[in-house]
């Protein structure tokens, strides 16, 4: 078998030499695509590896795409491993560069260090690292490898390999060897650092999760006290690459040595800067991160314990759709970290809710997700978790599915229905908790005829959407006290949300800030009529010193530039008004990501909008809020704390409300009859300290 094995590489390494460059980089891309498609243990390692590191800032589409990038560049680095193995260093020069060879010590004078050090990695055509010493005079390149089972395969690529004029010591037992050349000669010595090291590496960080990270180089440097650097090579173009030499990282500080853990975070963090520039060229197929393994007999000491707080170790949260919703579902997982301090909480979430969960303390990782991926595509990453528990906080049965076909052990959310055979623990619904039903056109119009105004519908403050996620903590050991959401924002997102105000606002940003939000992402029924929002921007306007500022997403866009015009002409709706051409408006309709419209809001004194997501995003960020309500229930999706007095609720109770439709089937009243005043009256609640003077 390994005759036979010998005699088909010798008949591809005849073939690869006989073949252009570029034609073996074209094949070993076509090879590499096929082998994405094959090798499906390996794609799962990639896509884990690059959706941990990218997901909060790639689509899954785009992860796809990079990992089916990355398995074509290492089909095309392998190929023309092979081929650069067997060119003339003349030809080389014509595909091959390298940058920042200057920055090393020329060897051969008294005063260069005797040997370099070089922490390399697996990023492009990496072969081509062995070239590199017939670049600089004065020293002998030299490396390691790990060498294969295979004696006749190893003496194959050390021939190939040993033809740039660099010297390999295998690891594990030439080591001695290797020594007795460094006291010997002054080398390049090159050692590989960005694979896992195992039970014998530091314990370092790499895109900000822990890792074995070998201590080779680090250790090198500070025994023989010569420079380290570190070196990437990068593909320039198809069948091109260019060495680039990093800046030369310190051994020593204060006149003593470093931490070799400290060291190699340095080599981690270069090689980061590496990836970041061009994701593709790294070696995503290997597993970096992978875990220590558990000390002998833990495994056996859980098993049959039961699922209690000290079992657990990773938790999953099925998140919700909306953004509303999704914040409203904070303090549960607040509750959820105060009970499992210790477990590891990921939460899987739609793409444009991503941004929602960073940096927030009860949240260890977020598991971008969409619709368009699929079930089975979903499932597939959530199997690589390996997660103990998941809690399905949506009402679908995909949601329950995902996590069930995901292999999530302990799958927990209310009964409902045919879902209930994908859960392990189906909870009892409250009965507090009323579920929203759309009334239908009919419905309505029977109402319409039988009652006049009637005075709330009956819906007690406890049946808050809040307490139905806080139900499900609950259920597995937390406790369902409310508390109000909040999103953690930092000073540095604070001072560029400032920045990006004074831009745009051209500097008229003066006196009280208002934020206006006429949109309504689930429907029209929901929106106040766009001419009240102006007349309560005049209102308020005859009395403060403001500067209104619309947000919204990129569907509200529309009306937000209608808002802008009337409130800054004077045209449309109040066309006499003197006032109107003296306003102050900021429009960020469509010009904000999500982190930055949590900035916007909280830097406005208070907030008028509709039942909305970024309403529960102005008071999550501890904004005051004037909140509209009519097709929706304040009882059921208030702003903050149920009941919150922090708030304003503007209603008008007409017999049909709340109806939960998209769109009105009769006349609009129940917000057509929210006056103008009321709105104003409760603005000006949280803006007496900012009264003009000589207004009344």
């Amino acid at each position: 078998m390994d005759t036979l094995l010998y005699l088909f590489v010798r008949v591809i390494l005849v073939l690869i030499k006989a073949m252009p460059l570029m034609c073996v980089a074209v094949i070993g891309r076509f090879i590499g695509f096929v082998v994405y498609f094959l090798d499906a243990r390996h794609r799962r390692v990639a896509f884990k590896n690059v959706t941990q590191c990218f997901g909060q800032r790639m689509t899954p589409g785009e992860l796809r795409g990079l990992v089916r990038e990355n398995f074509k560049r290492i089909g095309e680095n392998f190929a023309c491993g092979a081929k650069t193995a067997m060119m003339r260093q003349s030809d080389l020069e014509d595909c091959f560069r390298i940058e920042g060879f200057e920055k090393l010590p020329r060897g051969g004078s008294v005063s260069s260090p005797k040997h370099v050090v070089v922490a390399v990695g697996h990023f492009g055509n990496f072969e081509m690292y062995a070239h590199a010493g017939s670049f600089l005079e004065g020293y002998q390149m030299v490396t390691t490898y790990r060498a294969f089972r295979q004696e006749f395969l190893n003496k194959l690529l050390l021939d190939l390999r040993e033809r740039s004029g660099c010297m390999f010591f295998e690891r594990r037992t030439a080591s001695r060897d290797l020594r007795e050349v460094m006291n010997r000669s002054p080398v390049i010595l090159g050692l590989l650092a960005d694979q896992n090291a195992g039970g014998r590496g530091v314990r370092s960080t790499f895109f900000g999760r822990e890792c074995s990270t070998t201590a080779a180089p680090a250790v090198f440097a500070l025994r023989y006290q010569c420079p380290l650097v570190t070196a990437v090579c990068y593909r320039t173009s198809l069948g091109k690459w260019t060495i680039e030499v990093g800046d030369e990282i310190p051994i020593r500080e204060n006149g003593r040595p470093r931490d070799v853990a400290d060291i190699m975070a340095d080599v981690n963090g270069e090689f980061e800067k590496a990836i970041m520039r061009d994701p593709a060229n790294w070696f995503w197929v290997h597993n970096r991160w992978k875990s220590r393994g558990r000390k002998k007999g833990v495994r056996n000491e859980r098993k049959g314990r039961g699922d209690n707080e000290d079992g657990v170790e990773r938790i999953l949260i099925r998140g919700v759709n909306w953004l509303g919703d999704a914040v409203m579902t904070m303090p549960a997982l607040m509750r959820l970290r105060a009970a499992f301090p210790e477990a590891r909480i990921s939460i899987m979430t739609p793409m444009k809710l991503v941004d929602l969960w960073s940096k927030h303390p009860a949240v260890d990782a977020v598991i971008p997700v969409s619709r368009a991926d699929g079930v089975f595509l979903t499932a597939g990453r959530l199997r690589q978790e390996r997660f103990d528990w998941g809690l399905v906080f949506p009402s679908s049965i995909r949601s329950a599915l995902e996590l069930k076909l995901g292999g999530v052990r302990k799958r927990i959310g209310y009964k409902a229905g045919i879902r209930d055979l994908l859960l392990t623990e189906r909870v009892e619904r409250p009965s507090k908790l009323i579920k929203m039903r759309k009334r239908s056109a009919g419905e309505i119009r029977r109402l319409i005829r039988a009652y006049g105004t009637v005075d709330g519908n009956g819906i007690p403050p406890d049946a808050h959407h809040m307490f139905q996620y806080l139900g499900l903590v609950a259920a597995v050991g937390g406790v369902d006290q409310p508390m109000a959401p909040r999103i953690y924002l930092e000073d540095a997102e604070l001072l560029a949300a400032g920045e990006m105000l004074n831009s745009i606002g051209k500097g008229r940003v003066n006196g009280v800030l208002i934020g206006i939000i006429p949109g309504a992402e689930y429907g029209p029924a929901k929106r106040w009529p766009l001419e009240r929002f102006a007349a309560a921007c005049i209102g308020i306007s005859r009395f403060v010193d403001c500067t209104f500022v619309i947000t919204g997403a990129a569907g509200d866009v529309e009306l937000a530039e209608q808002l802008e015009r009337d409130l800054t002409s004077g045209s449309g709706v109040i066309p006499a008004q003197a006032d109107a051409r003296r306003m102050r408006v900021i429009n960020l309709a469509g010009r904000t990501s999500l982190r930055e419209l949590c900035c916007i809001l909280q830097k406005c004194d208070t907030v008028i909008t509709n039942d909305s997501g970024p309403m529960h995003v102005a008071a999550a960020v501890g904004t005051p809020v004037v909140a509209l309500f009519g097709s929706t229930s304040p009882e059921l999706t208030s702003p903050g704390m149920p009941g919150d007095p922090e708030h304003e609720i503007v209603r008008f109770s007409a017999p049909c409300s709340p109806c939960f439709r998209r769109k009105c089937p009769i006349d609009f009243r129940c917000m057509k009859r929210l006056s103008v005043s009321r709105v104003v009256d409760g603005a000006m609640r949280f803006l007496r300290n900012n009264v003009k003077s000589g207004r009344n």
